[in-house]
Protein backbone atom coordinates (compact mmCIF):
# COMPACT_ATOMS: atom_id res chain seq x y z
CA UNK A 1 0.00 0.00 0.00
CA UNK A 2 1.18 3.45 -0.84
CA UNK A 3 1.48 5.83 2.03
CA UNK A 4 0.65 9.47 1.68
CA UNK A 5 3.80 11.55 1.58
CA UNK A 6 3.82 14.39 4.10
CA UNK A 7 3.62 17.83 2.56
CA UNK A 8 7.03 19.31 2.03
CA UNK A 9 7.47 22.92 2.96
CA UNK A 10 10.60 24.74 1.98
CA UNK A 11 12.82 25.84 4.82
CA UNK A 12 11.83 29.35 5.80
CA UNK A 13 14.68 30.03 8.20
CA UNK A 14 17.82 29.62 6.06
CA UNK A 15 18.33 33.35 5.73
CA UNK A 16 18.17 33.97 9.45
CA UNK A 17 20.70 31.25 10.19
CA UNK A 18 23.08 32.57 7.53
CA UNK A 19 22.73 36.14 8.78
CA UNK A 20 23.31 35.04 12.39
CA UNK A 21 26.43 33.15 11.31
CA UNK A 22 27.66 36.32 9.59
CA UNK A 23 27.16 38.36 12.75
CA UNK A 24 29.01 35.66 14.68
CA UNK A 25 31.96 35.94 12.28
CA UNK A 26 31.93 39.73 12.61
CA UNK A 27 31.97 39.38 16.40
CA UNK A 28 34.93 37.01 16.25
CA UNK A 29 36.62 39.35 13.79
CA UNK A 30 36.29 42.31 16.14
CA UNK A 31 37.54 40.20 19.05
CA UNK A 32 40.61 39.06 17.09
CA UNK A 33 41.29 42.34 15.32
CA UNK A 34 44.61 42.90 17.05
CA UNK A 35 45.83 39.49 15.83
CA UNK A 36 45.16 40.47 12.17
CA UNK A 37 42.76 37.52 11.79
CA UNK A 38 39.89 39.94 12.27
CA UNK A 39 40.81 41.73 9.06
CA UNK A 40 39.77 38.59 7.20
CA UNK A 41 36.79 37.57 9.36
CA UNK A 42 34.98 40.91 9.29
CA UNK A 43 34.58 41.12 5.46
CA UNK A 44 33.63 37.43 5.26
CA UNK A 45 31.08 37.98 8.04
CA UNK A 46 29.69 41.03 6.23
CA UNK A 47 29.31 38.90 3.10
CA UNK A 48 27.35 36.29 5.06
CA UNK A 49 25.16 39.00 6.61
CA UNK A 50 24.35 40.38 3.16
CA UNK A 51 23.71 36.90 1.77
CA UNK A 52 21.51 36.05 4.75
CA UNK A 53 19.51 39.25 4.27
CA UNK A 54 18.85 38.38 0.63
CA UNK A 55 17.87 34.84 1.60
CA UNK A 56 15.54 36.19 4.29
CA UNK A 57 13.87 38.38 1.71
CA UNK A 58 13.45 35.41 -0.62
CA UNK A 59 12.16 33.28 2.25
CA UNK A 60 9.62 35.96 3.10
CA UNK A 61 8.39 36.03 -0.48
CA UNK A 62 8.31 32.26 -0.99
CA UNK A 63 6.98 31.26 2.43
CA UNK A 64 4.39 34.00 2.64
CA UNK A 65 1.58 31.77 1.41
Amino acid sequence: MAQAEPSRRPSCYGGRETRDFGWLLIGYGVATLRYVVGLFLIPIGALFVALGSVLSLLDALLCWR
